[in-house]
């Protein structure tokens, strides 16, 4: 290739927004096929992270790994053993803990050189192959915007250097990892001149796994084609959202076209901090002063043909140097790239940037320490029931002002609270919140329900995410209050739901924490964290209340009254029970605030229905008034008047 014809194409894949000077402005590439929430998003907020994959489709005729594409015979690469494809390369889709992962976006792009029309030598610009082995091949289209095929379709005024995107998400999201194979891109074999004739593919692929780090990524794709005459270029960039505090960590994919490996002088800059001063980019399959070496660098996964001089198709992944901000700040949300050479041409189809996001993530596992008790068992009246819970701190950051609570059902009496102190964790402190008074007390012996607060505080980040930073025991009663052991409706009030929730923030970030107890851990390959409730079921065939009918009514028997007083009533009821006389989920249910009338009339009981603080939503207990027929006896010794 002469020194002032050399074509490079970049496959950028980034969170930006090119545009500057560009033939098709760079926008954020959105997905209608990701899954909710990520359907139709600019940015991909999610743990997990991207990876790249591609290969060339057109190689030397005599291959070496240092001879450059120009004015050299091509000839097709075809590794599919299909007679039906006329050029063919793969390359295996590799994800860490893959049957762990969700496969969220898949974006396929392909490019080359050849002629200036759409279709010629029975392949069309247009239209690729895709499968994953074993499978039979798609067709695969451009996406189309107002019927026109997306990125560019370019005559000779541009090389007749091409550019396509397809969203091929569906078909990647249904056979996952594997080995990929696109077949029969548009181009040509032989000597292309100057310029000479390349062809490839490239795909990114966005994962989510619960158990890596939180990022960003943005994928933006356009088409701006430059030449050597017009000197460097720069592209502002702007969208991606870089963290509040901390540092920075950037993660880029970029693929390009047409880069040789024999010819130097391309580069590629990244602006430091929006000041002006360009720094020179570089990974590890390439040099500042020959950016574009044909180098596919993509974690060392398998490629068919697996060649070190893929002859104008440039893939790479990196990570940029920027060591305490020096490139991209905190709180930045743009930058610019400048890119050129002394001897080439470029065509610019898109950037990816992956930051790492400061997420605060404090895991709290909830254990059942008591002895022939398992979730989803019974328990019995009077049982205390032991509960230990470990802090560990999963996330990237410091946390301040943790505190837990755990919400109590009103059928258990908080007991006991023991504090283990680390070098963690020190100076914290635990009290029981009274749910009358919402305030700390020690009325828990007689006052069911409430909430157990744990005061944290403060919580280190440790080089090993899995030590457990601090540890509380605390220990619960089951009641023995007869009448809520028995007249619960539908039989309710017996099941013993545990679990709560921790809240802090974020040293670094200042984002707000807010996560439930972990109950388990599951099983499996992909076990993580389980977040329902620790649930036990209170057994009381073997409890016998008085004043309680076969209909698991509590009754409040009088003679000769017309009330029962209330103080006899809520005897037999925690404190702050509230009464109603409907059932409390009907219309027109009141709260009765006096005493509780009888009905003299006749036999029919007068029903009421109580609430207990704490209890689960619709639960109520029965109650009524019965009067019993008043008998007056005649006294012998008062005078026969006194008997009229």
């Amino acid at each position: 290739m002469f020194l002032n014809r050399k074509a490079i194409f970049l496959l950028l894949f980034t969170l930006s927004f090119f545009s500057l000077k560009a033939q098709i402005d760079f926008t954020p590439r959105q997905s209608s096929k990701a899954p909710e929430p990520y359907k139709n998003v600019s940015n991909y907020y999610l743990q997990g992270d991207f990876t790249m994959i591609g290969n060339t489709n057109l190689t030397l005729k005599v291959y070496s790994n240092n001879q450059n594409n120009s004015n050299e015979d091509m000839e097709f690469v075809d590794v599919d053993g299909d007679a039906t494809t006329k050029n063919s390369s793969s390359a295996v889709l590799e994800i860490p803990d893959a049957e762990c992962a969700e496969i969220i976006y898949a974006g396929l792009y392909w490019s080359g050189r050849g002629s200036s029309s759409l279709v010629y030598n029975g392949l069309d610009k247009r239209k690729v192959k895709l499968k994953k082995a074993g499978q039979a091949y798609q067709e695969i289209n451009a996406n189309r915007v107002d019927n026109n095929p997306e990125i560019s379709f370019t005559s000779s005024n541009y090389s007749s250097i091409y550019a396509a995107y397809a969203d091929v998400t569906d078909y990647v999201r249904t056979h996952g990892v594997g080995n990929y194979f696109v077949a029969d891109i548009a181009t040509i074999e032989g000597d292309g001149g100057a310029t000479g004739y390349f062809g490839g593919w490239g795909m990114v692929v966005i994962y989510k796994n619960p158990a890596m780090k939180w990022r960003d990524i943005t994928v933006f794709d356009g088409y701006g084609y430059m030449n050597s005459s017009a000197g460097s270029k720069t592209l502002p960039v702007s969208g991606f959202k870089s963290t509040q505090n901390g540092q920075v960590n950037i993660k880029m994919g970029m693929m390009a076209g047409e880069g040789d490996v024999g010819i130097s002088g391309d580069y590629f800059h990244i602006e430091r901090k929006n000041s002006g001063s360009y720094q020179a980019l570089s990974h590890a399959g390439n040099s500042t002063n020959n950016f574009f070496n044909s180098s596919i660098v993509t974690g060392g996964n398998s490629r068919n043909p697996n060649l070190q001089n893929n002859t104008g198709m440039d893939i790479s992944m990196f990570n940029l140097p920027n060591t305490n901000n020096s490139i991209i700040d905190n709180n930045q949300e743009s930058t610019s790239f400048r890119f050129g050479s002394n001897q080439d041409t470029y065509s610019i189809f898109s950037i990816v940037f992956a930051v790492d996001a400061y997420v605060p993530k404090i895991e709290v596992e909830n254990s059942n320490i008591t002895p022939g008790v398992v979730n989803g068992g019974n328990v019995v009246p009077g049982q205390e029931l032991s509960f230990n819970l470990d802090v560990r701190n999963k996330g990237t950051e410091q946390i301040r002002n943790a505190k837990i609570e755990i919400p109590l059902p009103s059928n258990v009496h908080f007991s006991e609270g023991i504090i283990n102190e680390t070098t963690y964790i020190t100076g914290s402190s635990y009290y029981w919140e009274n749910p009358i008074t919402n305030s700390p007390s020690t009325d828990f012996t007689t006052i069911p329900g409430g909430k157990i607060i744990w005061e944290i505080g403060d919580i280190p980040l440790a080089s090993d995410l899995t030590t457990i930073l601090g540890s509380f025991i605390y220990k619960i009663k089951v009641t023995e209050n007869c009448t809520i052991l028995t007249t619960g409706a539908g039989g309710c009030g017996l099941e013993i739901p545990i679990n709560g929730g921790v809240t802090g923030e974020g040293l670094t970030s200042g984002n707000l924490l807010e996560a439930n107890l972990i109950s388990d851990y599951g099983s499996g390959a992909c076990a993580g964290p389980v977040y329902e409730d620790f649930e036990t079921y209170i057994n009381v065939n073997n409890v016998n209340c008085p004043n309680v009918t076969e209909d698991n009514i509590k009754q409040f028997v009088v003679s000769c009254k017309d009330v029962v007083e209330r103080d006899i009533v809520t005897a037999a009821y925690p404190e702050g029970t509230v009464f109603y006389d409907a059932i409390p989920t009907e219309t027109g249910a009141s709260v009765v605030t006096g005493d509780f009338l009888v009905n003299k009339i006749g036999k029919t009981p007068t029903s009421y229905y109580a609430v207990l603080l704490g209890s689960s939503s619709g639960c109520y207990y029965k109650l009524e008034t019965v009067h019993v027929q008043c008998h007056l006896i005649t006294n012998p010794m008062l005078p026969s008047k006194a008997k009229k």
